[in-house]
């Protein structure tokens, strides 16, 4: 566990994403309750593979945003040298980003109340109705609380990203360089597993 320990912080971010994620997943479960068949066989079944898929999908998001992180790491450790300003660009690269990522979420539970499908490339259209997304989440009052969720979600990531990133750790002097590189490389191929997702 010691030659982690110079990736501690990269398990954390994933653990603070897959959190606020999972949140997101049960809200949208609550919501879009009505619209899983009454009489549908083995529906404990059809809720586990639902929530198992969107946290694969969850896993391949994460992967993809914190590998150039994962590097930072590496390269910080090799050289020795703290970077702190590199810290301070990961954490607010972590911030923005995963409140993108949550905003699409928030209007992704609309989207499918609406138009029984998630919210996909198609949404994007935009250019032909740029406020498409925004009135269809705000032109019905209902769905004002996915404002809030959303609101809520950002909040969390921010302070806990924040108080992460907050103590910056110094890098392990008394690990060998040879097995540092084994680790990352290890740490690059779980990453990689996590980006292509599940292959069946």
């Amino acid at each position: 566990m010691r030659y982690l320990s110079p990736f501690t912080i990269g398990f954390k971010v994933i653990l603070i994403a897959i959190a606020a994620f999972s949140i997101y997943r049960l809200c949208f479960l609550g919501f879009n309750f009505q619209s899983v068949p009454e009489h549908a066989d083995h529906i404990a079944y059809l809720y586990y593979r639902s929530l198992l898929y969107g946290l694969n999908f969850d896993l391949v998001v994460t992967c993809y945003l914190i590998a150039p992180f994962v590097v930072f790491l590496f390269i910080r450790q090799i050289t020795q040298q703290e970077f702190t300003k590199g810290f301070i660009f990961f954490k607010w690269y972590f911030i923005l980003l995963f409140s993108i990522c949550l905003l699409i979420c928030a209007a992704d539970i609309p989207y499918f109340k609406q138009f029984a499908t998630h919210f996909n490339k198609a949404a994007f259209t935009w250019a032909s109705s740029p406020g498409f997304m925004f009135k269809l989440i705000f032109s019905n009052f209902s769905y004002w609380g996915f404002l809030f969720l959303f609101l809520a979600l950002v909040t969390f990531v921010y302070k806990r990203f924040s108080k992460l990133f907050s103590q910056i750790p110094k890098p392990e002097i008394s690990i060998p360089k040879w097995k540092l590189t084994v680790v990352f490389l290890f740490l690059g191929l779980f990453t990689f597993i996590g980006m292509r997702g599940p292959t069946a």
